[in-house]
């Protein structure tokens, strides 16, 4: 007969770090994405703009390499 306790204690293991690292990851890419939305839709909004403040890009100077180096990069960057 085998002993409950140890089959719910290892059903309620923790994952491994693997698992972890391979979550951490795929929301990083999934940040990184959005991050280059944010771009994408920066630059409509300033091609409908009509004063030069709507007509501003600087935020894509920001989000654009920090949306493409957390999309390729194998590290995992984020907390």
């Amino acid at each position: 007969m085998a002993n409950t306790y140890e089959y719910t204690q290892y059903r309620k293991r923790p994952k491994t770090r693997n698992q972890l690292r391979r979550r951490k990851l795929i929301e990083q890419r999934i940040m990184g994405l959005f991050l280059l939305a944010v771009c994408v839709m920066n630059i409509i909004f300033a091609c409908n703009g009509k004063t030069m403040e709507d007509k501003d890009c600087t935020p894509i100077l920001l989000f654009a390499p920090m949306g493409f180096y957390m999309l390729f990069t194998k590290d995992v960057v984020i907390c």
